[in-house]
């Protein structure tokens, strides 16, 4: 009795075996720090399970991982345009179960955000940490530009000296 949906990245290898099952739902551009990028919300159902696929070829074209500070603009244009996309679904979540570095974003963002997004205001989120070795660990110096978050806040995802979207997320 327990809707549970999956949200996850439009990966070249899930648009070539899946392609001509996926329906397209609706896009829109999201705000990345002072950017704005393309997002594209695809549906596809597999066993019963409805998976909502985000798409933008710059960020999930050809490679899973991108490495550096560009894989770190991949994950926090994946968070963002999670929490903009649900609410223009007919499902709000009571929970977001994120796992890993690459969705630490969602709930360090579902916090700042939940005011200016009324459907999410009472949703939680879980964390789980699948492999600690790899953190979400990058220069402060990006974290206005590529994460749009004020360095105001520097102090809530700071351990030893750097980012830590892991540890973010945890707080």
């Amino acid at each position: 009795g327990i809707d549970a949906r999956v949200i996850t990245p439009y990966h070249r290898i899930i648009k070539d075996k899946y392609a001509d099952r996926v329906e397209h739902m609706f896009d829109f551009y999201c705000t990345l720090g002072w950017r704005q990028a393309y997002v594209g919300v695809e549906k596809l159902v597999l066993d019963g399970v409805t998976i909502y696929l985000i798409d933008n070829e710059q960020y999930f074209g050809d490679k899973i991982y991108r490495g550096g500070q560009a894989e770190g603009e991949q994950y926090a244009f994946f968070a963002r345009a999670i929490l903009e996309a649900l609410p223009r679904l007919d499902f709000t979540p009571e929970i977001l179960h994120c796992n890993d570095w690459q969705t630490a974003l969602v709930p360090i963002y579902l916090l700042e955000e939940r005011h200016r997004i009324p459907q999410l205001y009472d949703t939680k989120s879980v964390f789980t940490i699948h492999n600690i070795e790899y953190q979400g660990k990058y220069s402060r110096n990006i974290l206005e530009d590529v994460f749009g978050i004020p360095a105001a806040e520097y102090m809530s995802i700071e351990h030893r000296g750097c980012i830590n979207l892991m540890k973010g997320a945890i707080d």
